[in-house]
């Protein structure tokens, strides 16, 4: 039993898949959050890649080929020049993908692959916990999930609470590996108010896997990204290191559902999330969806303390075009302009700050 103005923590996979009844009348209206690193990063977790490297660098090893990883991982911490010029360690994921080429076969890349994936699910375990369940700070973080359109301009917010003006259905599509969504949203917590309408707790998908699995799926977009020719066409070094793929061969229905999950929303919220190179496949779906003009984008444009309103207008109006170039779409940002919402803040989803509505 669903009560007007309440989030309601639901266990359905998917909301959208029940959305019609009373002869096909829209009851749920849904909205879709695309979570990057950048949403633990503001719940205050070190989660970046050079935070994982100090942690990685020193943890003991006897393997020559770890060692050997681990000294081009010193080098970019140290400020070296790359041994490898090609690789950025910036980019964990990517620059996997690049080393390739100090592999020599499938049983080495197993070896280093393995290892490094081990020890990134342990160190983020120890941050994970470090996001400890505190209600009042839940409760604060469920309603910018709920009312993400606080964060907007007056004009956007107007225009938003026209597009969205009844009970909505949430979802999450996580890249994380973390499930701080999950202690968010624990099950059996209480409902928070909010404002006239209420938001259904649909599904929390980890696209890219969690820390319960054996492994999480950690590599490239596609083959092309593997720098090693002589292992680029090897079926198990694809399926260890191309994620689209690894999540096919676990699940072959896996992406259609999470795709759907996007395309059945009216407004797909992306928080912290980069699109990088090692996840087009979500950067296309999302130019995709904008092409069509199936829905609507609310992102986050990470900037505060603007001397004057012009600044902050013009920080939005760049974040918007930003945005839509990044999808692909730059030769036609005015076109698609109207179909993106920016918040401009630094205070979403940042505990010990909460906007009043």
């Amino acid at each position: 039993m669903r009560n007007n103005g309440d989030i309601v923590l639901e266990d359905r996979r998917n909301v959208a898949e029940a959305d019609e009844d009373d002869g096909g009348r829209d009851v749920y209206m849904n909205i879709a959050f695309l979570l990057g690193n950048g949403f633990d990063l503001q719940l205050g977790l070190k989660t970046k890649y050079e935070n994982f490297y100090g942690y990685y660098s020193q943890r003991p090893s006897a393997n020559e080929l770890i060692l050997h990883l681990k000294e081009h991982i010193n080098d970019y911490l140290e400020g070296k020049k790359n041994r490898l010029p090609d690789v950025n360690w910036e980019d964990l994921e990517l620059a996997l993908g690049k080393y390739t080429k100090e592999l020599k076969s499938y049983e080495e890349l197993k070896i280093v692959y393995l290892d490094i994936n081990k020890e990134l699910m342990e160190y983020l375990r120890k941050q994970e916990k470090q996001f400890v369940r505190d209600e009042k700070i839940c409760g604060k973080l469920r309603v910018d999930f709920s009312q993400p359109e606080r964060y907007l301009s007056i004009n956007e917010k107007k225009r938003y609470a026209r597009l969205v003006d009844g009970d909505t259905g949430l979802f999450i599509l996580s890249l994380n590996y973390t499930k701080c969504c999950e202690t968010i949203y624990e099950k059996n917590g209480p409902t928070v108010n909010a404002v006239g309408r209420s938001t259904n707790w649909g599904e929390i998908a980890h696209v890219h896997g969690d820390l319960e699995m054996l492994n999480v799926l950690m590599g490239v977009n596609d083959t092309s990204q593997i720098a090693n020719e002589d292992l680029r066409e090897d079926v198990r070094v694809k399926r260890m290191l191309v994620k689209p793929l690894t999540n096919d061969m676990l699940d072959n229905q896996r992406k259609a559902h999470l795709t759907n999950l996007l395309s059945n929303a009216k407004v797909i919220a992306v928080y912290g999330a980069s699109l990088g190179d090692s996840d087009l496949m979500w950067r296309a779906k999302l130019r995709d969806l904008l092409k069509q003009e199936k829905c609507y984008f609310l992102i986050n444009e990470y900037q505060d303390g603007f001397d004057n309103i012009y600044d902050q207008m013009e920080a939005e109006d760049q974040a918007k075009a930003n945005f839509i170039t990044k999808l692909g779409l730059g030769d036609e940002v005015e076109k698609y302009r109207n179909y993106v919402f920016v918040a401009v803040t630094k205070s979403m989803f940042k505990p010990e700050e909460w906007k009043q509505v």
